[in-house]
């Protein structure tokens, strides 16, 4: 977890998921624990990586940069990111940049752990 509201997790879930979850407020100064949990699912045995970002109040550019990067090392590697639940902070973002047809998008945490 990281200071001033922004929170990162990330643990093996069942069926072959790592899971990332993303809460709270997010600038460029937090990051940098979620790229770091980004990578860890990279390297981590398991079908797809799935991000919880149903709990972000907040995200800037740094947070869209961050999950492009992470995007384009998953595709390199035919591994799966899935964004899970976007908040409506996320979504916002996702649109006003034009990005969203980027990610697969999952509605729910649960839609996104069987994708």
């Amino acid at each position: 977890m990281t200071g001033h509201g922004a929170a990162v997790s990330a643990r093996a879930a069942e069926g072959g998921v790592w899971l990332v979850r993303i809460a709270g407020e997010f600038d460029d100064g937090h990051t940098v624990e979620m790229a770091d949990a980004l990578q860890r699912g990279l390297h981590a045995a398991g079908r797809l990586t799935v991000v919880d970002a149903s709990d972000v109040a907040f995200a800037d550019s740094s947070v869209l940069d961050t999950l492009l990067r992470a995007r384009a090392e998953y595709a390199a590697a035919g591994r799966e990111l899935v964004i899970a639940g976007p908040s409506l902070a996320v979504r916002r973002l996702l649109d006003v940049t034009g990005t969203a047809s980027a990610f697969v998008v999952a509605d729910s945490l649960q839609a996104a752990m069987t994708y």
